[in-house]
């Protein structure tokens, strides 16, 4: 049996690859199994090597992705047909919320046993987010943000959750963020998401937001703070944004937050660490398979706290049961 290997050189400040080499190579080889490695990099990033796996499949592709949340949503980008797709993942990332969703923290041996087994143990939903247009980029390359223009439906996959609003801008800060390596140096990773929260929570920007569901209600939401659909539980480092959410029931778990002040709902803030952040003013809950945002201006966009653009209209849904899963 082959498996391809996905690794981030410089993951976790350079800990990812360290963690391979340690760890994770030594069993393989012992295994018996053949292996390539992949590592990737500012111009070919994971969902391209992805992409470049598939492109000529007969048969399903064994990929192994080490690292956090944000490589595994890049190596799912690059999924060109779901059938010929079989993913392991052993986190080694700073957040790894996937993984505590999961239950598969700390447990490095035992994946690796599942995974020279070969087979499918659980088949996982994974969300879809589509932008119907595109009104600025980040530039992950130089850190700045770049003006656009698109107005065609462009798409990212996600796991965790994606969000328009606050919940965005926070990872846009995280993203170009000096304080993430800092933080990812000492083992402090996961709080780079509440650092720039509390940054942001007093000047974030608000929005009048549509809302049209699946089942055809349509909801108006004037002073929008951000509305985040989660198909896992968890994001951020632990926020538990999504506490009713499963990943193979078809379905998204949706909070909207439109509190009266952005001082009050920070002070509940630390709430939504075990799922009870829906006691606060203005926080509330929504189940929907399929759901269309229109802002009434552009607005930061995140999938699983990877940044790529503003929009002002987006489309957030799910994709049931269609992720196989060797672990």
């Amino acid at each position: 049996m082959h498996y391809h290997i996905l690794i981030n050189p410089v993951g976790a400040s350079g800990k990812t690859k360290v963690f391979f080499e340690e760890k994770i190579r030594p069993r393989f080889d012992a295994s018996g199994h053949a292996y390539t490695v992949h590592y990737s990099a500012i111009d070919r990033k994971f969902d391209r090597i992805v992409e470049e796996i598939l492109r000529d499949a007969k048969e399903p592709q064994n990929i192994v992705v080490i690292g956090g949340d944000g490589t595994f949503n890049d190596a799912i980008n690059g999924i060109t047909d779901f059938s010929l797709a079989r993913f392991a993942f052993i986190p080694s990332g700073s957040a790894n919320d996937l993984a505590k969703d999961l239950g598969i923290l700390g447990q490095t041996d035992q994946l690796l046993e599942k995974v020279f087994e070969g087979k499918v143990r659980r088949v996982m939903d994974i969300g879809m987010l589509v932008y119907h247009n595109q009104t600025a980029h980040l530039n992950v390359r130089t850190k700045t943000v770049e003006p656009a223009d698109l107005r065609e439906d462009i798409v990212r996959y996600f796991n965790n959750g994606a969000s328009v609003g606050f919940d965005a801008e926070i990872c846009e800060k995280v993203e170009i963020s000096k304080a993430k390596g800092a933080l990812n140096k000492i083992g402090l990773g996961k709080l780079v998401y509440l650092y720039h929260a509390i940054g942001l929570i007093f000047t974030a920007k608000r929005a009048a937001i549509t809302m049209e569901f699946d089942d055809g209600r349509i909801r108006k939401i004037p002073n929008c703070l951000f509305a985040v659909g989660m198909n896992h539980r968890y994001e951020g480092g632990g926020f538990m944004f999504g506490p009713n959410g499963k990943d193979d029931d078809g379905m998204l778990d949706f909070t909207i937050a439109a509190p009266k002040h952005n001082a009050a709902f920070f002070r509940g803030f630390p709430l939504a660490y075990s799922g009870n952040h829906f006691r606060l003013e203005g926080v509330d809950e929504e189940i929907a398979k399929e759901v269309r945002i229109r802002l009434e201006k552009p607005m930061w966009v995140q999938t699983d706290g990877e940044i790529s653009a503003m929009s002002s209209d987006v489309t957030i849904k799910v994709l049931p049961r269609v992720l196989q899963l060797l672990i």
